[in-house]
């Protein structure tokens, strides 16, 4: 009897496993957690506007005199490099291994944020649920840094739809917002960023032809693309940003609820494939540059525009996830083909195939172990889901 009933627990949690769409997250009624989330508001949400707009820049402030207040963001460099890039996927990883509990936390702490956490601005909360978590991430590295950073800010449904974060179609990009120099109030920017961001700015077809390009682009299944910092789209509305590949091939993500805890996970089949438009899978971050700026008297760059790169100069993208590694079509994405060592494989083994090390072969035992691992991690996330809704 104990034995079925402890069976019965753990398919219970597998039922319910993080990867949920966040947009039904069956915790989305608790209580913020702790300061961040209390201080937290989002307003209600605008309609976008229903033609393609120029880019919307934030508010610049007068170039101040003496020494830099922690909120200024300031652009030093007019792109990112490869060193930012590997920066950026050390910054996500010691943020994923560090076991912190709640996003605030993750970016004040000494532990998960030993870079930056001391630079913070008296009083700054941090938010972000599942959606904004790499717009987060990835906007407090470019702050931090001296970066340009660019996003989307207003997406229209391609086709009919009711919820435009479940686009039949996809959808695409008719404005941007740009963050561009000479001062930035960080503060307001990226609160900005919160309040204008959801899951509906993933969803989007594969080839992009659009003169507004979106922030992201899908990636090869190669140990080069599927990297910390890499981010992955399931359609049914859940975002969650990847740490750590192991030498197993296991693919280890970071995730973000609306009482903004920040919670971890192992890829799996809950994130599904889906048709093109809907744009679900692996995607990382668009090259940015900015072009037309000068440089002020200080060294910083004022003005100019920020310009994404088109998918035909990115190296790495690919629509293989879409319609697999051996052909495939427009109308054939259901029976897309993934083949491995001349074998046909499933979608998800080709995954874990495609980054294990040279040699690797399932172990029955380890796999077994680290599923109740899995489980047990999830159910110790229910738990503390639990005590903030009833404190």
């Amino acid at each position: 009897m104990r034995r079925g009933t402890v069976w019965f627990a753990l398919v219970v949690i597998a039922a319910t496993s993080e990867a949920v769409a966040q947009d039904r997250w069956p915790f989305n009624v608790f209580k913020q957690q702790e300061e961040a989330s209390k201080a937290y508001k989002r307003p209600p949400a605008r309609p976008p506007p229903r033609r393609r707009q120029g880019p919307t820049r934030e508010p610049i402030l007068a170039a101040p005199r003496g020494q830099p207040a922690s909120w200024y963001w300031r652009i030093t460099k007019a792109s990112w490099t490869q060193t930012d890039e590997k920066a950026f996927e050390g910054f996500v990883a010691r943020i994923g291994e560090s076991g912190c509990r709640n996003v605030h936390a993750c970016l004040t702490s000494a532990t998960s944020n030993p870079m930056f956490h001391t630079s913070n601005p008296p009083g700054m909360t941090f938010y972000a649920d599942c959606a904004d978590l790499p717009y987060m991430l990835r906007a407090y590295f470019a702050w931090k840094n001296g970066l340009p950073f660019s996003y989307s800010s207003a997406v229209l449904p391609i086709g009919a739809t009711r919820d435009i974060r479940y686009t039949r179609l996809g959808n695409r990009v008719i404005a941007r917002h740009q963050v561009v120099g000479p001062v930035v109030d960080a503060r307001r920017a990226i609160r900005r960023m919160v309040d204008t961001i959801s899951s509906a700015h993933y969803r989007y077809p594969p080839r992009q032809t659009d003169r507004m390009l979106p922030d992201h682009y899908p990636v090869a299944i190669t140990p080069k693309s599927i990297r910390p910092g890499t981010l992955v789209y399931d359609p049914n509305g859940h975002v969650a940003v990847v740490y750590k590949v192991g030498a197993d091939g296991r693919i280890h993500y970071i995730d973000t609820h609306p009482d903004n805890s920040l919670t971890r996970g192992v890829y799996g089949r809950s994130f599904v494939r889906s048709s093109p438009g809907m744009g679900a899978g692996f995607k990382r971050w668009r090259p940015q540059r900015l072009v037309g700026a000068k440089r002020d008297e200080d060294g910083y760059l004022a003005g100019g525009e920020i310009v994404l790169a088109p998918d035909r100069d990115i190296p790495d993208w690919s629509d293989e996830q879409v319609y697999g590694n051996a052909g495939g079509g427009e109308r054939t994405w259901r029976r897309a083909e993934f083949v491995i060592d001349g074998q046909s494989v499933d979608y998800y083994e080709f995954v874990r195939k495609r980054l294990a090390g040279v040699g690797f072969r399932y172990d029955p035992l380890n796999e077994t172990r680290e599923m109740v691992r899995t489980l047990c991690g999830d159910a110790k996330y229910r738990v503390d889901a639990v005590n903030v809704a009833v404190k």
